[in-house]
């Protein structure tokens, strides 16, 4: 699997962020497998992506993968952040 690491990462992280749309247009709400499927893509994604870094693998891709699952992460925070700072509705 030698230079393979940022490929893996890049596919991983699309299909958390399928599995984590189709995770949203299911009635189970958190129980749903697609969004804990979503998540273990994203953090494997991740690790990918690391080890592609730490073995110095050629190409833009191992940041790529890292790069979507950080920019969602940071969003979701954000969002977090603004609604508790608005109060939460009340």
């Amino acid at each position: 699997m030698k230079g393979k690491y940022g490929l893996i990462s890049f596919i991983l992280a699309i299909a958390g962020i399928l599995l984590y749309y189709l995770s949203s247009q299911g009635s189970n709400g958190v129980f749903n497998p697609y969004f804990f499927t979503g998540l273990a893509s994203w953090i494997a994604s991740f690790v990918l992506g690391a080890k592609g870094v730490k073995t110095r693998e050629t190409g833009s891709l191992k940041y790529a993968g890292m790069g979507m699952i950080s920019l969602i992460v940071i969003g979701y925070g954000l969002l977090i952040v603004i609604i508790g700072i608005r109060g939460f509705g009340a």
